[in-house]
């Protein structure tokens, strides 16, 4: 809650940021557009309901902010939440005194503030007042910029507008800044040019000269109130969190990955632990409960915490089971063991992506395993060049004959190569595709011989073997080698398949479960009952002596 709370008050105070920047902007064409953009570009701000919006933001989101920072158990940020944080906690300061200095102005003198005579005061008055409006022009757009960026990378279609993001990005505070400078000059040139101007200025205002030292004291009241406001302000969650760490004395022993013990404090979020301890663990949008790629698969003891209603919609729009929890939301109040389920790198196209897509689940599918024959003895005879020329034509011929047929390329294993078919859930229909992929590999591999005629000493030779069965598929692996695959006694089988295709001396050998799925007719090919390495019964096979026989039986 209290961070869609901050997010929400976030999101109406850049929309207010983005209309006060784009009045600056004006500035670098004259300062009179400035003036003149001010009635439909801040007025509205100063008139009910967007003025009630307003002050309900600029008091709310940085209480939530201060908030979340008093139930923070440890100081352990991404460097990007670093700085938001710190340029977050620099904005009190640079803007209270701008606004109380506004307020004094318009409420307790009765002055109309124009953009002249706030240009005027910055650029001639207090010089030094101009350049602080420009640190503060800086701190509050990185601030929320970053906090802008945090949410826009979890969406799905932030990854087509990135590029336009980061211009806009920089490009527009940049020419909002060159506005506000381009005005000031103007500002200067009058004083130099016509000497009156300043005073018809501080006369449209209603500014009257003799205020002007009581003024200056009052400038100086406001700096040291609001530094000791925005002193106060910060002391409370500072002391807050130093006495809870006081309190939760209470160590709470968490094994991660099933090597690495982490100790927490009571109260203290799992990512917050973890961070800690200097464990890299995903964690996409800073542990506000939005990515869901800090999920954990969790294996307790005694009942944990229950998931609160924002995490558990994230849990069930990802399909999570019971034992996967955010390790930004759960607090655990005993030990237990965890397992991280998406590597510390994570990209956003895992951004709640279903888990019975990439955590783990069974299903049946075809599998498909090729190796080329005798690419040893070609490998000693050849340079190493020569050797990686030729596989990588084999590989490309072999992986656009899989892929054409809706087959999945799950890896290369030297000369060797794994497909799966049927991931759609269409077991039949993979079983096909497997055959018509054998019959194009088969294919390719005559066009390349072929072709490569000239480079060859005699022709490649390649044998299959496909089998169907149920397998589990999921994101296997550790670190950058992580990747979608499936294991399973049908993909062992499907190996052991093409390993028998030398023996026998044929291109492809296909179970009988494969052809009871596709009702392909097979009498003309020798059937046999081959021992499979691994299984207890043997394991009813046709034996193909060219793939491409296939297609004519069919």
């Amino acid at each position: 809650m209290i961070a869609k709370v901050r997010l929400y008050s976030g999101l109406v105070l850049i929309v207010f940021v983005i209309c006060h920047f784009s009045n600056h902007l004006l500035g670098v064409v004259s300062l009179e557009w400035q003036q003149s953009s001010v009635a439909f570009l801040s007025k509205p701000w100063n008139q009910w309901p967007l003025l009630g919006l307003l002050l309900t933001a600029f008091i709310v989101h940085p209480l939530a902010s201060l908030y979340a920072l008093v139930q923070r158990k440890n100081l352990s940020l991404p460097l990007w939440q670093w700085a938001q944080t710190l340029f977050g906690l620099c904005l009190p300061f640079l803007l209270l005194p701008h606004l109380l200095q506004a307020l004094a102005l318009t409420h307790l003198h009765g002055v109309e503030v124009s953009y002249p005579l706030v240009q005027l005061s910055l650029w001639v008055a207090f010089p030094e007042k101009g350049w602080m409006q420009i640190l503060l022009f800086i701190v509050l757009w990185l601030h929320g910029g970053i906090g802008l960026w945090s949410w826009l990378r979890l969406k799905p279609y932030f990854n087509a507008w990135r590029g336009s993001f980061f211009i806009t990005l920089w490009c527009f505070p940049l020419l909002a800044l060159a506005g506000h400078i381009s005005s000031g000059q103007q500002v200067r040139r009058h004083m130099e040019t016509r000497p009156e101007w300043a005073n018809s200025v501080l006369s449209d205002a209603g500014f009257d000269v003799s205020m002007l030292s009581g003024f200056i004291e009052q400038i100086d009241a406001i700096q040291w109130l609001s530094a000791l406001m925005v002193f106060l302000a910060l002391l409370v969650p500072i002391s807050a969190v130093a006495l809870k760490r006081l309190r939760q004395l209470r160590g709470i022993r968490v094994r991660y990955n099933d090597h690495k013990v982490v100790s927490l404090h009571a109260g203290e979020t799992l990512l917050d632990a973890l961070r800690g301890a200097r464990i890299k663990h995903p964690s996409l949008c800073g542990g506000r409960g939005r990515c869901s790629t800090c999920r954990v698969r969790i294996e307790a003891e005694t009942p944990i915490p229950k998931a609160d209603q924002s995490e558990q919609q994230v849990l069930t729009r990802i399909h999570a089971p019971p034992d996967v929890r955010l390790a930004c939301q759960l607090r655990p109040d005993s030990e237990l063991k965890l397992w991280s389920l998406l590597p510390a790198d994570v990209g956003a196209d895992k951004v709640l992506a279903k888990m019975d897509q990439d955590q783990g689940r069974e299903q049946v599918v075809a599998v498909l395993f090729a190796d080329l024959r005798g690419f040893t003895r070609f490998s000693e005879k050849r340079l190493p060049f020569d050797v990686v020329f030729v596989l990588n034509r084999y590989f490309d011929q072999m992986g656009r004959a899989i892929e054409g047929q809706g087959g999945y390329l799950d890896k290369f294993i030297g000369d060797g190569i794994m497909a799966l078919f049927g991931l759609d859930g269409d077991c039949k229909k993979g079983c096909q595709q497997a055959l018509s992929a054998a019959v194009a590999m088969g294919a390719a591999l005559e066009q390349l011989n072929t072709n490569l005629v000239e480079e060859l000493d005699e022709p490649l030779k390649m044998g299959i073997g496909i089998h169907v069965g149920p397998v589990i598929v999921g994101e296997m692996g550790y670190g950058s080698a992580r990747k979608f695959t499936a294991i399973g006694d049908t993909v062992n089988t499907a190996s052991r398949l093409e390993g028998l295709t030398k023996p026998h001396d044929v291109q492809l050998i296909i179970s009988q479960d494969v052809v009871q799925e596709v009702g392909l007719c097979v009498a003309a090919f020798p059937h046999s009952s081959l021992a499979i390495r691994g299984r207890d019964e043997a394991l009813d096979v046709r034996l193909i002596k060219n793939a491409a026989l296939i297609k004519k039986k069919s």
